[in-house]
């Protein structure tokens, strides 16, 4: 999975790994909240906009 922090394109093509490290020995210790996955990149206008969005689970999507 490729994603962007700080205007910096960070991982891997196809891989996606969420509360775990790469080689699967190391979980992660904490609460992952808000997890949204697009096909696109969003631009910042897109994602301010789904700040405001109501985040109700009634309105959310299943994978």
């Amino acid at each position: 999975m490729l994603f962007f922090l700080n205007h910096t394109q960070h991982g891997r093509p196809n891989i996606l790994m969420l509360g775990n490290y790469p080689c699967g020995t190391q979980f992660f210790k904490g609460t992952l909240d808000e997890i949204r996955i697009y096909d696109n990149v969003l631009t910042a206008k897109q994602i301010a906009e789904q700040f405001r969005l109501d985040t109700s689970t009634s309105k959310l999507k299943t994978l």
